[in-house]
């Protein structure tokens, strides 16, 4: 059976306690990297859509989530999904998970805030300038605050497959299976060992 190393990429205020559920549910031909350069696949999520590093030119690219929404401000979008999306997010993740993913968001933008500064101008570059001649998967949740149900129309995203499932903009964390499910199937990477 072949390997596939992925690499993750983080969105603003993300890191390495996010990335833990995914990469314990990860099949034992995907093992994670911490070097884009070895990856086969790199998965963005959010914000991190805009900074894929320089070894996604090769690899396949998944990017879930991507902040992308004309004519929403940040703002606004923070505002639906911090404070009116809040209750149905507590109800789908239990508020255990999401009081942790809410305390470890502020962990990362207080850890290295001039990281999550570049990371939100990032958010002003198109994003078919930054998924320019990739090819893979974009998954879009269906009840995101940040990424307009419109992102598949985007014309410079044509090697790019897209999917849309059920959930809010962080469930590829809460629920990652079904992310991984569709990195499998869409890759078709238990096809090819």
């Amino acid at each position: 059976m072949k390997t596939y190393r992925l690499h993750l990429v983080s969105g603003w205020s993300e890191g390495p306690w996010h990335f833990r559920q995914f990469i314990k549910a990860l099949p034992n031909n995907i093992e994670p990297t911490e070097k884009p350069e070895e990856a086969d696949i790199i998965v963005a999520h959010s914000s991190g859509c805009y900074s894929l590093p320089p070894a996604a030119k090769t690899a396949r690219v998944v990017l879930i989530d991507p902040p992308y929404w004309p004519g929403k401000s940040i703002p606004s979008r923070v505002l639906r999904h911090s404070f009116i999306d809040a209750p149905k997010q507590i109800r789908r993740y239990g508020l255990r998970f999401w009081l942790a993913l809410r305390a470890w968001n502020l962990v990362y933008a207080c850890k290295n805030p001039s990281r999550h500064i570049k990371v939100w101008r990032t958010i002003k570059t198109s994003l078919d300038i930054a998924a320019k001649g990739k090819n893979g998967l974009l998954i879009r949740n269906t009840d995101d605050a940040y990424c307009s149900p419109k992102i598949a129309d985007l014309s410079g995203l044509a090697g790019l497959k897209f999917i849309k499932i059920e959930g809010f903009h962080e469930d590829c964390w809460a629920y990652p299976g079904r992310i991984i499910k569709q990195i499998e199937q869409s890759l078709d990477y238990g096809a090819n060992s």
